[in-house]
């Protein structure tokens, strides 16, 4: 799990990335990403109660997100970027499948 400093706290605190972030699909999920003039990167991820009823399948979806944007915390320039999950299949996929979807999205964001 990302530290809490690596996160966005708070509902407000993601507006303004969902808001006027520039946009980039992904299999399962759709991204948005800005610019930050601080010195880390911070992810959210929005897992709507429309992708699944519960919430501990909500939790999983959202923590394996987390834990592949764990080798994404220092890279350059720092950005904050916002997952929005809408395929509720990202739980139950294998893990090295999600990792790919994940970082071939996050490659061409941060190149």
């Amino acid at each position: 799990m990302l530290t809490r400093s690596h996160r966005f706290i708070g509902r407000d605190a993601v507006k303004p990335v969902l808001r006027s972030g520039k946009k980039l699909r992904g299999d399962g999920f759709s991204l948005r990403y800005m610019p930050v003039t601080t010195s880390r990167s911070r992810f959210a991820v929005v897992v709507s109660k429309k992708v699944d009823k519960r919430a501990v399948v909500r939790n999983r979806i959202r923590r394996r997100v987390y834990s592949v944007c764990e080798e994404y915390l220092d890279r350059q320039p720092p950005l904050d970027v916002a997952f929005i999950v809408y395929d509720k299949t990202l739980a139950d996929i294998p893990h090295d499948r999600l990792t790919q979807r994940v970082t071939s999205t996050l490659d061409t964001v941060f190149a």
